[in-house]
């Protein structure tokens, strides 16, 4: 299994979001609370973190590279509000994003988007298994 991190300031998004992973065989998704998020990344053998922390926002940036720095093999994907597309490849490059699951959130894209991200993991890393 697969473990994802989930972690939104908004329950309903989280709840969508955890609902969404929970489709797909092989990925084991659990939520945890914004502040525990880098804590959480740190003590875990997670495959990817699903945040929506705001690059652009005071504190979330350091925030996003310290997960970067705990966590550096687990794949970053950002939940946003629609950007300039020449912000987002930015902060794509800028913190090494996965990707980006735009808000509002479209089921459709975010289940595109996570079937990547399983064919990706997949393909470049064993599945751990346990929490």
């Amino acid at each position: 299994m697969q473990q994802i991190i989930i972690s939104t300031r908004d329950q309903e998004t989280s709840d969508l979001i955890l609902t969404a992973f929970r489709q797909f065989p092989g990925l084991m998704p659990y939520a945890v609370e914004t502040p525990e998020l880098t804590e959480a990344a740190r003590n875990s053998a997670c495959s990817a973190i699903v945040t929506d922390l705001d690059p652009d926002q005071a504190g979330h940036s350091d925030q996003l590279r310290e997960l970067q720095r705990v966590a550096p093999n687990a794949e970053l994907c950002l939940i946003s509000k629609g950007k300039r597309s020449g912000r987002l490849a930015q902060q794509k490059r800028e913190f090494n994003l996965f990707t980006t699951i735009q808000r509002p959130i479209n089921a459709f894209d975010v289940a595109r988007r996570i079937l990547r991200l399983q064919s990706h993991l997949t393909a470049t890393r064993p599945a751990t298994t346990g929490v």
